[in-house]
């Protein structure tokens, strides 16, 4: 799906098919070369270019004839311009003047100054300046979607720098939904200013998307900070999802200094959760007769109580990060330790994910130690065998691939598209790629080989991509990688990519989708 994401002849075509695409479609600049330029080739302001007692003036006269194409450098140019006139007076209208003609296209130069720049200079200066300009635009343009994502990234940019003022606004001029997205990126920078707020703010939010990463924001600062105010205040808060989310989000921050600590907490706290789960579940289960009723009707009582036992605490889930973040650091300290922690978790308590931690980080410390402990596990879970291989590939590709051969089963068909992935990341060619594959022995092992590959080179390579894909003998995962070579194969050879369709095993619903896309670009 990421070459789906990056072409864009597809992606328009995506937009006509699919009402999941409209929010893309409406952050596209009508005009692309006004803010998609080459970036290279931009004017370079000279210094002083604006200064001097007429350079107002000279300023205006260039905005009087600029073409829209030019509005974007005129905005770094009063940006950079240090003219308190220029900025206070005439950027203002000259950003009201864009955003009125041509949203979108301004919405991109937004998306450009965020990637740009990365000192905040530019935007401490444009933030304020849009806060009060965008209520001047007219209800019509305060209720444009594509305004909505402007008023978002504005907020965010301003609280990097004043998070008070960027509050005030959003709380002023915000309501429901988008108030809390905006008091959820606003806490991340508020909580380094003062904690007891960002709490107070966190509380109030309603969505629970927005109060959750709000919550990560509080939990991550206070775990590097000041653990033990951290672990107080997500054991304080009154919904257990809630506690269940800031705790976790704490210990993930506290590993980094104190592994051993973090990891004690946590395995006590994930373990009490399940026990007070389990205890309600069966309580609630107790009261109805235990064998009664939906999926238990055919079992015995003691079988009935048997499978509620097994049942994981749902709030178990965001531990699994912090699992892994412990398990990763304290391999650093002390493997057979980090080994005896990872293992005395059961799976519900994140135990897959905290082994995987575990060798995924200690393969890039002690290759060989970590190899061989690998190895004498009777039965690893394959998210172990896929960390582990697509660490070790990204730094040592080669001797990762030829570990490969050693494992067998599940293991080793973990393993493989593991090893794409990170020989890939590693700057491994598609050449390598397509050679490693023609070892594998078995087709299942080259068709899971070639659809790694298929993936992984499609957006820069999807000519090679899909040569993989033809080679394939399985049509269900011929079918699945195909999908993620479809997009860039369409963008650069639509006849190939029209001929694929046509002798491909795919379903009569399946080439009439890709068949829809490929329509506008070969008829344009």
């Amino acid at each position: 799906m990421i070459a789906l994401l990056k072409s864009t002849k597809v992606r328009l075509g995506l937009v006509l098919l699919a009402l999941a695409a409209v929010t893309w479609w409406m952050a596209v600049p009508r005009n692309p070369e006004v803010v998609f330029g080459k970036t290279d080739d931009r004017p370079v302001v000279k210094a002083g270019k604006w200064s001097g007692h007429d350079g107002a003036t000279r300023f205006a006269v260039a905005v009087a004839a600029a073409k829209p194409g030019e509005w974007a450098q005129l905005v770094r140019e009063a940006l950079d311009s240090g003219n308190e006139e220029i900025i206070k007076e005439m950027l203002p209208d000259l950003l009201r003047r864009w955003m009125q003609a041509d949203m979108r296209g301004f919405l991109a130069f937004i998306n450009e100054m965020e990637v740009l720049d990365a000192d905040g200079h530019r935007w401490a200066i444009l933030g304020p300046i849009l806060l009060d300009v965008i209520p001047e635009l007219g209800e019509r343009a305060i209720t444009s979607p594509t305004l909505s994502t402007i008023i978002h990234r504005t907020i965010l940019n301003v609280a990097r720098h004043d998070p008070d003022a960027a509050l005030d606004w959003a709380q002023q001029r915000l309501a429901g939904i988008e108030k809390d997205r905006a008091i959820a990126g606003i806490v991340p920078h508020l909580v380094e200013k003062d904690v007891d707020a960002a709490q107070r703010l966190t509380a109030g939010i309603e969505s629970t998307p927005s109060r959750l990463a709000a919550q990560l924001a509080i939990g991550n600062y206070l775990g590097a900070q000041d653990s033990e105010a951290g672990l107080a205040w997500a054991r304080s808060l009154g919904h257990e999802g809630d506690r269940a989310y800031a705790l976790a989000a704490v210990l993930s921050s506290m590993a980094e200094a104190n592994p051993q600590g973090a990891g004690e907490i946590y395995r006590e706290s994930v373990s009490k959760m399940q026990q007070a789960f389990t205890s309600k579940v069966l309580a609630e289960r107790n009261e109805m007769g235990l064998s009664t009723g939906g999926e238990f009707e055919d079992m015995t009582p003691a079988q009935a109580e048997r499978a509620l036992r097994a049942l994981p605490d749902p709030n178990l889930q965001y531990f699994e990060r912090a699992a892994v973040e412990i398990g990763t650091a304290l391999v650093r300290d002390d493997p057979a330790a980090a080994l005896e922690w990872a293992r005395a978790l059961s799976s519900r308590e994140g135990g897959e994910a905290a082994l995987a931690g575990v060798y995924g980080s200690w393969v890039s410390i002690a290759p060989s130690d970590a190899w061989n402990s690998l190895r004498a596990e009777s039965n690893p879970p394959n998210r172990v065998v896929s960390d582990f291989f697509e660490s070790w590939a990204t730094s040592d590709p080669a001797t990762a691939s030829s570990a490969v051969a050693e494992l067998s089963g599940a293991a080793r068909l973990a393993a493989i598209p593991a090893t794409v992935a990170g020989w890939a990341e590693a700057g491994g060619t598609s050449g390598d790629l397509v050679g490693w594959v023609r070892t594998l022995d078995g087709q299942q092992e080259q068709d899971q080989a070639r659809g790694a590959i298929a993936s992984t080179v499609a957006f820069n390579d999807p000519v090679v991509a899909w040569q993989q894909v033809q080679q394939m003998k399985d049509p269900q995962r011929q079918a699945a990688a195909f999908n993620e070579v479809f997009p860039s194969l369409a963008d650069v050879q639509p006849l190939l990519a029209q001929k694929a369709v046509a002798t491909l095993p795919l379903s009569q619903v399946q080439r009439d989708y890709f068949n829809d896309l490929l329509e506008p670009l070969l008829n344009p």
